[in-house]
């Protein structure tokens, strides 16, 4: 995979047993690149402790890390919405490099099944053309249930390789992304069409042989696939104490978005960085459509739960590890107040962490163990040593400006008595208004990304 010029070797190896009945049993996941590690292992367990484990062991719930309430920085069930289909639980456990082994416990729904393989089994099981169906799938990456839904499009015709080969087209949609595949009579695919313009044919040879695809070009690079291109150059956005934009393409946030120049607390005045009225997705993407100001929006004042849980360890930001509360604890030592703290933290981490892309799943230990990461990485790691020195820390994604172009990025939203945006990666404190946060959570807003991904554009309406 090729990321900002670089081009990088991802090893990645997927498992699934489900029942008859496609009820998912066991799952695991395991990601290496370079330095980086992660195995991630689920196993259900429904709440009348019947054990189902495909090896018939007996289910050992183990307490440690346990957290039903799945913190959304951690373990995204959110997906489950109310949680009211949850028939059971899903033991996780998660090993990370240096020997760092976290285990907890999620809601499972009672539909829950595997994506791996899914097409093919319905396909030979009689799936017909115009039949549709929706399943909860377990994502390893986000750590907790999704929504699948799989159209059967009808029969089609396929030219690969010069070839025409009847297929059956497929429609797949997880989490608000759609994916199209063309597949053959054994429900193998053909061809594959995902986000970013990104596409997957069966070679030549395996087509004839039925053989797994391979190998893979590095493609495109995927952080300039990302980039949505601005209609506007801003020459110095350090400078912008205000930034109104609207996103234009399929599936955009409708709305004008309104972003103002934090203060920091110890200096004074008002200080609002906020997102846009929210309404669902446009299907047209239409530009003329009237959208309601978000000029006067907050972040509301967060309650004493969610500020509790801004400073909980999760899975991925180990505020808990010795070795971060160690460093924490040197960092802000002898430090005045909290802003104090936070800046000493946010700019440790500019300097000594190489600034390098990371094709992993990102937490906090292993980007301190490696000392490298972009910026998904610095912000799991501020976020862990935030909350190890008491200071509330979520991590945000979205947007920032580059040359003309503004790119997929993820920065911290640290609270000191209102939430203040930083970048560790950029070495901003606070963070310039270009930072245009889209979703609030370890990977939350990934998929509308993804989704925007060539098809968007951002309209500059002012820049002051």
């Amino acid at each position: 995979i090729r990321t900002l010029g670089i081009s990088q070797d991802v090893a990645m190896a997927a498992r699934a047993v489900t029942a008859p009945d496609l009820a998912l049993l066991e799952q695991s996941f395991s990601m290496v690149s370079g330095a980086f590690r992660f195995d991630l292992e689920g196993r259900a367990v429904p709440t009348d402790g019947t054990n189902v484990y495909a090896d018939g062991t007996n289910a050992d719930a183990d307490a440690e890390g346990a957290n039903a309430d799945a913190d959304a920085e951690g373990a995204n069930v959110d997906a489950n919405v109310d949680g009211g289909n949850a028939d059971g639980a899903f033991d996780l456990t998660l090993r990370l490099g240096g020997g760092v082994t976290r285990r907890w416990t999620i809601p499972m729904p009672k539909d829950a099944t595997t994506d791996m393989g899914l097409v093919e089994r319905l396909l030979r099981g009689g799936m017909a053309g115009g039949e549709r169906r929706t399943w909860s799938i377990f994502d390893p990456v986000g750590m907790g249930f999704t929504t699948i839904t799989v159209a059967h499009e009808g029969g089609d015709t396929l030219s690969l390789h010069g070839v025409d080969h009847p297929a059956r087209r497929i429609l797949m949609v997880v989490a608000g992304l759609q994916m199209r595949g063309w597949y053959d009579a054994e429900g193998l695919a053909l061809r594959q069409e995902g986000p970013m313009g990104l596409i997957f044919e069966r070679p030549a040879a395996a087509v004839a042989d039925a053989s797994p695809a391979g190998p893979f070009d590095a493609g495109p690079d995927w952080v300039e696939a990302m980039a949505l291109p601005s209609d506007k150059i801003l020459d110095d956005p350090s400078r912008l104490t205000t930034l109104r934009l609207r996103i234009i393409g399929p599936g955009a946030p409708e709305g004008v978005i309104a972003i103002h120049k934090k203060n920091l607390p110890s200096i004074g005045g008002r200080a609002d960085h906020h997102e846009a009225d929210q309404a669902p997705p446009s299907a047209t993407g239409r530009e003329d459509k009237a959208a309601p100001s978000a000029m006067d929006r907050a972040d509301p004042p967060p309650t004493p739960q969610e500020l509790a849980d801004m400073l909980a360890p999760t899975p991925v930001i180990q505020s808990d590890h010795p070795t971060i509360r160690d460093l924490a604890e040197r960092l802000t030592a002898g430090a005045a107040d909290p802003v104090e703290k936070a800046r000493r933290l946010v700019f440790h981490l500019f300097h000594h962490i190489r600034k390098l892309p990371a094709l992993s799943v990102p937490d906090a230990i292993s980007t301190l163990e490696n000392g490298m990461g972009d910026c998904n990485e610095h912000a799991m790691l501020l976020a862990a040593l935030a909350r190890a020195a008491g200071i509330p820390a979520r991590v945000e994604n979205g947007l920032v400006y580059d040359n003309g172009h503004f790119y997929f990025h993820a920065w911290n939203g640290l609270f000191l008595g209102e939430w203040i945006p930083a970048d560790a990666a950029l070495g901003q404190f606070p963070a310039d208004v270009t930072h245009v946060r889209l979703g609030i959570g370890a990977g939350v807003g990934q998929m509308e990304l993804l989704n925007l991904a060539g098809r968007a554009r951002v309209k500059i309406l002012s820049a002051e």
